[in-house]
């Protein structure tokens, strides 16, 4: 059996993007946890102001434990902590970015200013870091900051092939920064 990998992240940090590059350069199969929601109406409605589905967690666990195939997936979602059991996860990469990149890009997405500003707040407070140690354990669970790249993510996928030693988690303090450069207001209005 192949090794699986859960990639999440607050929205917006890259998460498609490099779930996509470590399936071609690895040869895992890429899975993104939104459709399998989707196609399979694992959702319990729509919520208008956010403009997103309101997961089953429960029904979207159950889908995954009993109804997916697990060997070298990259399953790859802002909810994949949340929803893919731990018996299947080898590893969980968190992708971490600089809450005023993260912001730019939403803007520039076209999130509204409110839905951007919700998104960079769970990034600053640790929000999906938080939760995917809660599933998984610091064993199973990789921090890594892409503000400057994803180099580090290849390093953990090495790592778990056996290739190299296992990278550390990075270390970040957003809330830190945001507090240094006294934008508090600007993110938490």
């Amino acid at each position: 059996m192949h090794p699986n990998i859960v990639v999440t992240g607050s929205p917006g940090v890259g998460k498609t993007y490099i779930s996509m590059r470590i399936s071609k350069l690895y040869g895992f199969r890429y899975v993104s946890v939104n459709n399998i929601i989707i196609n399979n109406k694992l959702y319990s409605g729509y919520d208008e102001d956010r403009d997103s589905y309101i997961v089953d967690l429960d029904r979207a666990r159950e889908f995954l434990a009993n109804r997916f195939s697990w060997d070298g997936v990259v399953l790859e979602g802002h909810t994949a902590h949340l929803v893919a059991p731990s018996e299947y996860v080898d590893l969980c990469i968190v992708l971490r970015l600089d809450p005023y990149i993260l912001f730019d890009r939403l803007v520039s997405r076209g999130y509204d200013r409110g839905k951007a500003l919700e998104n960079v707040q769970a990034e600053i407070l640790d929000i999906v870091y938080r939760e995917a140690l809660d599933a998984y354990g610091s064993d199973s669970v990789i921090s890594i900051d892409i503000s400057g790249g994803y180099s580090k993510v290849l390093c953990a996928v090495d790592w778990l092939l056996g290739r190299c030693g296992k990278p550390d988690s990075d270390y970040v303090d957003w809330l830190g920064l945001v507090s240094e450069n006294g934008d508090l207001k600007r993110f938490f209005p």
